[in-house]
């Protein structure tokens, strides 16, 4: 059920009972000797309770619809992305100067012949720093994924990001976190943070992937903690897939963090696939 459906149910339940509550007490209240018999205002307050449970109710639904609408947006722009770049409508056109900056564009927007086949994977060596073509600040705004339908900047990040094979295949990996949080009602958006500088990440990762994530700083209370914790004690299959997201999300982390500006470091440690990788990795040494 999406939120939108859930604010109307709310909505039309409550004024239901307003007008229900008008039709039994506003005949004593405004056509008896007084206007306000305080009587009569107590029965008001007490008949009106039942607004107060019908949102108590609807919150915590509306919390999690809206995350699982923000889950569907964004399977939906994979999806979208992966068809385009399969069916070859979408190339990058590499940066004319080293100032310049790879951009994404149609694959007709060009004259000449167009491409009916995929291009033939490049053997020469790739920095560590970034995947072959895509910017180090495409890859941490891909990692954020969509605020929502209309936020075209994140697309295109995830446009450009899917040009790498073991990138497009590690956001679907961050997806599927993603949505087994939803399950659990469990949204990093909103999560208490408390991350290291970025000096101590880029000294975390200095020696390869198996950097400790606990030093890089706490994220969730412990309540969503143990909560994550006992989902994946339950589901094993699940617990394995949040062991290979952890150990993914080291490698593209050491990768990007090589190199990386202060800035770019935080706004990475703060993207919606590292939160939970450190929230994930914290509930798999706790729990």
């Amino acid at each position: 059920m999406s939120a939108r459906i859930v604010v109307i149910i709310s909505l039309l339940a409550t004024l239901a009972w307003v007008i229900l509550c008008l039709l039994t007490f506003a005949p004593s209240m405004f056509l008896g000797q007084q206007l306000f018999d305080p009587a009569d205002l107590t029965v008001v307050v007490i008949a009106l309770a039942p607004i107060l449970v019908i949102w108590a109710l609807t919150l915590p639904n509306l919390a999690a619809a809206r995350n699982a609408d923000k889950i569907s947006t964004l399977r939906s722009q994979i999806q979208v992305l992966q068809n385009r770049v399969a069916d070859n409508e979408l190339k990058w056109e590499p940066a004319e100067g080293p100032g310049d900056t790879p951009v994404l564009v149609d694959a007709g927007s060009r004259g000449g012949p167009q491409p009916t086949a995929k291009p033939v994977e490049v053997t020469e060596p790739v920095p560590d720093t970034e995947t072959a073509a895509v910017p180090r600040h495409i890859l941490i705004r891909a990692m954020n994924f969509a605020e929502d339908a209309d936020d075209r900047e994140a697309f295109e990040a995830l446009d450009m990001a899917a040009e790498d094979p073991e990138m497009e295949e590690f956001l679907e990996l961050s997806m599927d976190i993603l949505q087994l949080l939803a399950t659990a009602n469990l949204v990093v958006d909103g999560f208490v943070t408390d991350y290291a500088p970025p000096e101590t990440w880029r000294r975390a990762f200095s020696n390869g992937t198996n950097a400790p994530l606990a030093q890089l700083g706490g994220i969730g209370e412990l309540d969503d903690l143990a909560i994550c914790g006992g989902l994946l004690a339950r589901d094993a299959k699940a617990k394995e897939t949040a062991r290979r997201f952890v150990a993914r999300a080291k490698e593209v982390i050491h990768r990007i963090v090589d190199g990386a500006s202060d800035g770019e470091i935080l706004s990475l440690a703060d993207s919606r696939t590292v939160r939970a990788c450190l929230f994930v990795d914290t509930a798999l040494r706790e729990y």
